[in-house]
């Protein structure tokens, strides 16, 4: 799955607030999460305009929306090309009204569909299991584990220390458990 952009018609939010640079995104080839990216210069238009931004798309955009499921996966992405507040970022993401909100500051024109892609699907996370070389045989894991958790209780069925917790946790997590 990959998030692309769309070509829905802007037109009414855009001139809504002329202040803002919009832009509308879809994942493929499973279309039910969407984006929205509202671009602006510094933290006073953010303030002046971001909820009623998430207004003017949940009313507009959302409440047309005939799945449940799409209701719930719509993302806006604020752009902003100057530095902000922790305080004004951690409101809007933290807002739950209508929509998942994420505030990027990107001075340098990263590109929107990169950041997208990286920030919702995780498209730039890797794991340790992605060659089939690095993949333990899960019956070798398993029969080890089990080795391992009988050590720690004795024959009398006396309870493991702390320590020995500690380190049957520090072997599951090197053996990705």
């Amino acid at each position: 799955m990959r998030i692309c952009k769309n070509d829905l018609d802007l037109s009414g939010i855009s001139s809504e607030f002329p202040e803002a640079k919009f832009g509308f995104y879809k994942s493929t080839p499973d279309s039910y999460i969407s984006c929205f990216t509202c671009a602006v210069a510094d933290e006073a238009t953010l303030l002046k305009i971001w909820s009623g931004v998430v207004s003017v798309i949940a009313a507009e955009y959302q409440a047309k929306l005939k799945s449940k499921f799409e209701m719930w996966n719509i993302y806006l992405a604020f752009i902003v090309t100057a530095p902000i507040c922790k305080n004004l970022e951690y409101e809007i993401e933290n807002d739950k009204f209508s929509m998942r909100k994420i505030v990027s500051v990107s001075a340098d024109g990263d590109d929107v569909e990169i950041f997208l892609n990286d920030e919702i699907l995780g498209a730039d996370l890797t794991s340790k299991l992605a060659s089939a070389e690095s993949v333990p045989d899960s019956n070798i894991v398993e029969s080890h584990l089990r080795g391992k958790i009988l050590t720690l209780v004795d024959s009398e069925g006396v309870m493991p220390t702390d320590i020995d917790i500690l380190d049957l946790a520090e072997w599951a997590a090197s053996n990705e458990i």
